[in-house]
């Protein structure tokens, strides 16, 4: 298998989702942990 300009795109496009994912999962626990962190000092936004 020869080696072409079109693997190239592929292999970044590949790195841009693996990104995005560990980006999305990054969020959704940050929002998870701020979210349990509101609800225990929810008396302090009372």
């Amino acid at each position: 298998m020869r080696r072409t300009v079109k693997s190239a795109p592929q292999s970044i496009w590949y790195a841009l989702v693996y990104l995005f994912l560990l980006l999305c999962m990054y969020l959704m626990l940050m929002s998870s942990l701020t979210y349990m962190y509101i609800c225990d000092q929810g008396k302090i936004y009372r």
